[in-house]
């Protein structure tokens, strides 16, 4: 019997430009070309970030939509294919919010820290969890310490978020300083409950994390938004490459790289039609 996991590639993220790698995708249709090559390589799952005409970061849903329909043109098969609403220190919890609302996507990751700063915030993205789970999308919290895990369960708790399992993020360290602060034990020590769990690290520390994490039944994500390193010390070809890696490590641990389907079914809360928010 086989054991599946989410291979996702995110490939660019919202802060390297293609003068940090060649390869780094921008225009949307480099990113639906990266795309099709990480889905032939075996990535079920693309984390998507655009980028405006100067190559910034943005939400705009009218880029999203250009760049979600270049996927599904060049891709063999179409990937979940997961937005960002990520900040950049561009945008305000808001405007996150209603780049959600304006694009209706397959799924978007949320970062905790960003969306639920304060109760007034955390009020306003429950809101947006529960149309999300009611619509059939899935909701991602990205996680960035342990002590999250615990703050996402007491809005949980208090009906501020839905109580349905949403699918979790655990980031191991940061742009700014690639060595992890916790590890992925430390998440798992917290209060993970049925939750279907993903790990991205940085740098040299990604491939060792997504070996941990496949060990630990865990879903992986790596690519150019996070590293650009073969673990020989080499740049890495492109994300394509970065995928074949976790692939590698996949088979070498009796797992079996999910297809889009099976990536959408792991993901997908299995008690988001029992939700109980006012």
């Amino acid at each position: 019997m086989t054991w599946p996991v989410v291979i996702a590639v995110a490939p660019n993220g919202a802060r390297r430009q293609p003068a940090d790698h060649p390869a780094l995708p921008v225009t949307t249709e480099a990113i639906a070309r990266t795309v099709a090559a990480c889905v032939h390589a075996g990535a079920a799952m693309v984390h998507l970030h655009v980028r405006d005409a100067r190559g910034n970061h943005s939400l705009d849903a009218g880029r999203y939509r250009e760049a979600i329909a270049a996927i599904r043109q060049q891709a063999a098969s179409e990937p979940l294919i997961q937005i960002t609403t990520e900040a950049g220190a561009r945008y305000r919890p808001a405007q996150q919010r209603a780049c959600v609302r304006a694009l209706l996507p397959t799924s978007a990751s949320l970062a905790l820290r960003e969306l639920a700063s304060d109760a007034t915030e955390a009020r306003a993205t429950g809101h947006l969890l529960k149309e999300m789970l009611e619509a059939g999308a899935i909701p991602q919290l990205i996680l960035y310490h342990p002590e999250e895990l615990d703050h996402y369960r007491r809005l949980q708790a208090n009906d501020t978020f839905p109580r349905a399992e949403l699918p979790l993020l655990f980031v191991l360290g940061s742009h700014t300083d690639e060595t992890p602060r916790a590890g992925l034990e430390d998440f798992l020590a917290g209060p993970v409950g049925d939750a279907c769990w993903m790990v991205c690290a940085f740098g040299r520390h990604e491939l060792p994390a997504v070996r941990k994490a496949l060990r630990l039944g865990g879903q992986v994500r790596l690519g150019f938004e996070n590293n650009l390193w073969h673990p020989q010390g080499r740049p890495l070809r492109d994300n394509a490459e970065s995928v074949a890696l976790a692939v590698r490590a996949a088979h070498a641990l009796g797992r079996t790289p999910a297809d889009a389907a099976t990536a959408r079914h792991l993901l997908t809360p299995p008690t988001a039609t029992e939700e109980v928010m006012p």
